[in-house]
């Protein structure tokens, strides 16, 4: 009976490992505030960027990624969304993201992409076609 559950502990220690290791972005610290994450649609993206270290990493890895979002405040200083929606063409959502910026970058297939972002109760949109070439958006909230 024991040795039977040293093996389920030991089973539910190395899911946890995997769990974290899914989580944390390689590169970076558990106390970052990047955030990678699959979605259940299969949509990969990474968002943060808060500190210039953190902005650094994950520009590193933006030819990964075909489209990166920059968001910022009408000064210019790096800003973060309330919420961020892509729909595809036929305006089916393919990814929501809570908190997101000041940098998002999304792994899309190419094709036609409407890009809604909420700050407060305004929603800004923007329509962008991807191609086979890493696109960056700028976006002043």
């Amino acid at each position: 009976m024991a040795r039977h559950k040293g093996k389920a502990a030991l089973a539910l220690a190395w899911a946890l490992c995997g769990a974290l290791a899914w989580a944390q972005q390689p590169g970076t610290d558990a106390g970052s505030t990047v955030e990678t994450v699959a979605t259940p649609a299969a949509v990969k993206y990474l968002n943060g960027g808060a500190g210039d270290e953190e902005r650094s990493a994950l520009m590193a890895q933006w030819p990964q990624f075909p489209l990166l979002i920059v968001f910022s405040a009408s000064g210019g200083a790096y800003a973060v969304a309330d919420g961020v929606r892509v729909a595809n063409a036929q305006g089916t959502t393919v990814l929501e993201v809570a908190q997101a910026g000041p940098l998002l970058m999304v792994n899309l297939p190419p094709g036609e992409y409407r890009v809604q972002a909420r700050v407060g109760d305004a929603v800004q949109e923007r329509r962008l076609q991807l191609g086979s070439q890493p696109q960056r958006l700028d976006w002043r909230l």
